[in-house]
């Protein structure tokens, strides 16, 4: 009977360190991977603020982009402005020129007649 009780009291014992064991063991490999989750959670958190970042940026200058383009289509009708009102001017310009053109054209034509009236 001793044996028997000897024998149980060992495969008990046997049985319990085992347990003991393979719960160390699980344990020790969950708390290695749950640092190894930190670091790739860290990772990922890195990564979504720099690409949160990056779009940020990306926003901005198309903000600036659309208001650039802007500015150039409001310059580009100014000078197009411009540019009609200089073709007018010149045009009244040399209407007058030709005005003044035909008006000393009949003064020296009146000139030659009054010479030749004499």
């Amino acid at each position: 009977m001793k044996i028997k009780k000897l024998i149980i009291a060992v495969a008990t014992f046997a049985i319990v360190f085992s347990a003991c064991v393979g719960v160390k063991s699980l344990a020790d490999n969950y708390w290695v991977g749950h640092g190894e989750i930190q670091t790739i959670n860290n990772n990922i958190d890195t990564l979504s603020n720099r690409v949160k970042t990056k779009n940020q940026t990306i926003s901005d200058l198309n903000n600036t982009i659309s208001t650039l383009k802007g500015s150039v289509d409001t310059q580009s009708a100014q000078v197009s402005s411009l540019q009609t009102q200089l073709a007018q001017a010149n045009t009244d310009k040399q209407n007058e020129i030709n005005a003044k053109i035909n008006e000393i054209n009949s003064k020296i034509a009146e000139g030659n007649q009054k010479v030749a009236d004499k």
